[in-house]
């Protein structure tokens, strides 16, 4: 799957992994399937660009001194080098799972330069994309769709068949890597403060159902944790784990007003990252002026 794999262990003595690989167009795109019990491996990859996208379980980055964490709410661009990757199964239990797609870098770069009339600076070691982003979901679905016939036994698809899908993979990773670099431009524009509450934001949007620390998302946006504070305060007038007390509560409201027949305010609070309830009720309350479970007794009553 990569150029050279350095060390490769499983987790567990009695794991297990399966790799799917296919490449669309020789020196071309490739795209893979991975399922693992959990595994660490140190690979390096000197030419392609890789876009990393979990389906279900945890992927640890390590790029130089950056660190990156996934679940399946966003992906991972990396660009060409050596780095470390640990996953882990899912909490609930069943296997790992994410797919990949890799393509040489310098024929990307020139490709992209064509688009956009100038020439595109270098990537950063590791840049997470939210799985919100347009041309994310519509690479991801593709990715499903082509990685299925791993699994299922479907017959072979066509020489040109696999040719059109050469095509579609690559305009939809050049338009992933346009978007996600012209926003790191922008990012590097902005005075220091902004920049790292703007990335400290990101993380927090995609991983706001995890028990985050204020310390773990300063190490990742690469900053002490008395300097993301500050970057807060001056910027938004506020600590950063009040911005992540407020992005949990907005998406506690968005699920109690959409709320399944089987849910309830205890599982909603906990998938959106509260793990005292008590609490939740609280700020719910003065965020909102009811409580959860009265918006969640107006949802259903609306609905029926």
């Amino acid at each position: 799957m990569f150029d050279q794999t350095r060390a490769f262990a499983l987790s567990e003595g009695n794991g297990r992994i399966r790799v799917d690989t296919a490449e669309l167009r020789r020196n071309g795109p490739r795209v893979s399937h991975v399922q693992s019990t959990g595994h660490v491996v140190e690979v390096a990859e000197e030419t392609a660009v890789t876009l990393l996208m979990p389906r279900a379980g945890h992927l640890r980055l390590r790029v130089a001194a950056a660190e990156y964490r996934m679940t399946q709410r966003g992906g991972l661009l990396v660009a060409p080098g050596a780095r470390r990757t640990r996953v882990d199964a899912p909490d609930g239990g069943g296997l790992f799972r994410a797919c990949a797609v890799m393509t040489p870098w310098a024929d990307l770069r020139a490709q992209i330069a064509d688009d956009i009339e100038r020439d595109l600076p270098g990537l950063p070691d590791g840049l997470p994309i939210l799985n919100s982003a347009p041309s994310y979901r519509r690479l991801s679905d593709l990715l499903d769709l082509v990685t299925g016939h791993f699994h299922d036994g479907a017959p072979p698809v066509s020489s040109q068949a696999v040719a059109a899908l050469a095509v579609l993979v690559n305009e939809l990773l050049r338009g992933i890597v346009v978007e996600t670099v012209q926003t790191f431009d922008e990012l590097r524009t902005l005075p220091a403060p902004a920049r790292r509450v703007r990335l400290a934001e990101e993380i927090m949007r995609a991983r706001s159902d995890e028990p985050l620390s204020m310390a773990e998302i300063a190490r990742e946006v690469g900053v002490g944790l008395r300097s993301l504070q500050l970057a807060f305060m001056e910027t938004r007038a506020m600590e950063p784990s009040t911005v992540l007390n407020r992005m949990r509560l907005e998406r506690a409201r968005d699920r109690l007003c959409a709320a399944q027949p089987g849910d309830s305010v205890t599982t909603i609070a906990l998938d959106c990252g509260f793990t005292h309830l008590g609490r939740f009720s609280g700020a719910y309350r003065l965020a909102y002026g009811e409580s959860p479970g009265e918006t969640l007794t107006g949802a259903r009553r609306r609905r029926s």
